[in-house]
């Protein structure tokens, strides 16, 4: 047993991800105006949508690995954390890639109020490409999510932040946030890592490319 979890935790590496947002919160604005709050769209969605975007460019993000052997997944499906008063449960928002903005949030909606009322179906749950765990609603400003076996990775989304940036020889304010990515060594490596990354910072940077 020792021997295991000293090769399974050889195979988890992290890497970090600081992403601006400052266009994404406008954009986010201009969208929720007018509308109820049980129908506004959250950073959350933005990033469940943006996520699964880049897996469409990034096949081995796709891959799980089971008994040894690897499988691509060709449905971009994204699981979504949602915290539990005993623990944590995991639906999974299936073919991101074919859903608008606002169907992927009344989902996503769906899904947790199913999940903390114990009504979850089993359909609901598993054969996802990839996670979300997201605890900005926290304060947390940096944390290392635990990925969901026998997915490849796992994304960890921390708090928006101000940060000072030089503009034009003037100093302005942007708002960022940490993503954390840990993902599994066995599957992937550190470049399609890093490139799976700046895909990801590039389309919530330029949130409007997120929804075409």
């Amino acid at each position: 047993m020792e021997h295991y979890l000293i090769c399974l935790a050889a195979a988890l590496i992290g890497g970090l991800l600081l992403s601006r947002l400052t266009k994404l919160l406008k954009l986010r604005e201009e969208i929720n105006a007018g509308k109820e709050k049980a129908d506004r769209i959250s950073i959350n969605d933005f990033i469940v949508k943006a996520t699964g975007k880049a897996l469409l460019s990034n096949e081995r993000f796709r891959m799980t690995i089971q008994n040894d052997c690897f499988y691509i997944h060709n449905n971009i499906d994204v699981g979504v954390a949602v915290g539990m008063e005993d623990g944590l449960l995991v639906p999974v928002v299936r073919g991101v890639d074919t859903k608008t903005l606002s169907q992927i949030s009344a989902e996503v909606k769906a899904l947790a109020s199913a999940a903390r009322e114990g009504k979850l179906k089993p359909q609901d749950m598993g054969n996802a490409c990839i996670s979300i765990s997201n605890m900005g609603m926290f304060g947390t400003y940096y944390f290392t999510p635990i990925i969901n076996q026998p997915e490849a990775s796992i994304l960890g989304v921390c708090s928006i932040e101000d940060e000072l940036a030089l503009v034009n020889g003037e100093v302005v304010v942007k708002k960022v946030s940490m993503l954390a990515t840990t993902f599994d060594h066995r599957i992937l490596n550190g470049t399609e890592a890093a490139k799976f990354q700046a895909d990801l910072k590039a389309l919530l940077e330029n949130p409007l490319d997120i929804l075409v």
